[in-house]
């Protein structure tokens, strides 16, 4: 009896230790966010053309040329050197999600298939073994997507080299396009109870040779109606075209910043770099207009 307990115990505290593992493994994602090392832009001898098909129902944003008002939409952040975007990645989160009850029942089918030694019983020794076997590799699966896969994903854009560079994997990897060879795409999904909203991804017209999935990328801007989208985009565009001065639709985000009490004088430096720090203030909150200067 008293070993009986014994491996009882063991068998709980293996399982409490194994969820909190993987908990802390999948759920972690400050590791998903790594140094950018090689953006170099994709040529023709590297690269290959966008082989998948996007879906019917998504529609294609075309940036505009000039926008005819002014507008601060609060979704973008950017400084002198690049802008980012990204997004949370909910296939990835979804497919973790079962971690732990596969986790259960690991460890309860290895306990049913280890009680055949004790008491034969075929359908313990089978039963318990498939069932073993076949969530075993369904962890491992995970496993190997927590090294392929990011919680977290983020697409820069530097205004000064005018590359687009995309993650791979789970962000060790990156490589680059051009603001040409980037298309935004937006579709309805539904938030249940006949709520929708709309939501945007990023297209690489192509990919890298060595990259056998091909995909969209989610980003994190919802735009309420394809005008919103549009705005966005030629904002963006704006953004990468040196030969224009950054949209003023940044301007009132770098001010929020500056004016942060909780932000040292360091931090904000860091964010917003020392060139444009110098240049404050960027909008006027007094008369809620924008000043009139370019940064470039």
């Amino acid at each position: 009896m008293g070993e009986e307990n014994f491996g009882a115990m063991i068998m709980i505290l293996s399982l409490i230790g194994g969820m909190y593992w993987l908990f802390n493994f999948f759920g972690e994602g400050k590791d998903s966010v790594k140094p950018i090392i090689d953006n170099t832009i994709l040529d023709d001898t590297n690269s290959k053309v966008r082989s998948f098909r996007i879906g019917k129902g998504m529609r294609k944003v075309e940036p505009l040329a000039e926008l005819t008002y002014e507008q601060n939409n609060g979704q973008l952040y950017a400084n002198p050197n690049y802008l980012s975007m990204g997004a949370m990645n909910m296939s990835y989160i979804g497919k973790t999600s079962w971690s732990v009850p596969l986790a259960i029942i690991f460890v309860a089918s290895i306990g049913v298939m280890f009680s055949h030694f004790e008491n034969p019983d075929v359908y313990a020794l089978y039963g318990g073994g498939g069932l073993s076997l076949f969530t075993g590799l369904w962890l491992a699966y995970l496993v190997r997507l927590k090294y392929t896969c990011s919680i977290f994903e983020f697409i820069r854009f530097e205004r000064k080299t005018g590359l687009v560079i995309f993650p791979i994997g789970n962000g060790d990897q990156h490589f680059s396009v051009s603001i040409d060879d980037v298309e935004l795409y937006t579709s309805k999904v539904s938030s249940g109870k006949g709520v929708r909203h709309r939501v945007a991804f990023l297209a690489p017209k192509k990919f890298p040779k060595r990259m056998w999935w091909q995909r969209l990328y989610t980003v994190n801007f919802l735009p309420r109606t394809p005008q919103m989208a549009q705005v966005l985009w030629t904002e963006v565009n704006h953004y990468m075209d040196k030969s224009r001065p950054i949209p003023k639709a940044f301007y009132q985000n770098w001010q929020e910043l500056m004016d942060d009490r909780e932000s040292t004088i360091e931090e904000k430096k860091q964010s917003l770099t020392p060139e444009l720090y110098e240049q404050a203030p960027f909008y006027d909150k007094k008369n809620g207009c924008y000043l009139d200067k370019e940064f470039w």
